[in-house]
């Protein structure tokens, strides 16, 4: 007798994560945000977070990150936003942690250029899914001319059982 039985793929730790990250958690109204009294990552969170293992991150330092969202928490890890907020951009890191507290995994979630707006990333997370959409604003052409056009690239990843973020 055959077991016709399907077994989901999404592994039972992550059916609970659903969010979607649009820019990043201050919002796009960039003209009144006093960017000086957001809360900035204190040095132990640095430190807890094992920031400086992330190689983009490591040129950064507390006064230009701040703490994101917790996403993700359970017996088998976690996942977490961190922002990077410098002179005229905000970028939004997904970070993952196994369930020893262990560093796994990065990814850029979400960027803002709030000075030239040549490009912007947003992302929706979906259960174990990530889509990650990237916009490049063009304003003008090869021979210099005006122009107002954009291109937009879709990349999907997966979160594995091990927190990794796998590209498909």
């Amino acid at each position: 007798m055959e077991n016709n039985i399907v077994k989901s793929t999404i592994p039972v730790h992550l059916n609970d994560l659903d969010v979607v990250i649009i820019d990043t958690a201050l919002g796009n109204d960039f003209q009144n945000i006093d960017f000086e009294n957001l809360p900035r990552m204190t040095k132990a969170l640095y430190d807890s977070l094992q920031i400086s293992k992330i190689a983009y991150l490591q040129d950064y330092d507390t006064t230009y990150l701040s703490m994101g969202r917790i996403l993700l928490s359970n017996d088998n890890g976690r996942i977490i936003t961190i922002q990077v907020i410098s002179d005229g951009e905000i970028m939004e890191y997904l970070i993952s942690y196994n369930s020893s507290g262990q560093l796994v995994d990065n990814m850029l979630v979400a960027y803002e250029d709030m000075v030239e707006y040549y490009s912007e990333i947003s992302s929706k997370i979906q259960s174990n899914n990530i889509i990650v959409q990237t916009v490049n604003f063009i304003y003008e052409d090869e021979q210099g001319n005006p122009i107002e056009t954009s291109d937009t690239l879709l990349t999907k990843y997966q979160i594995s059982s091990e927190f990794k973020f796998i590209p498909l």
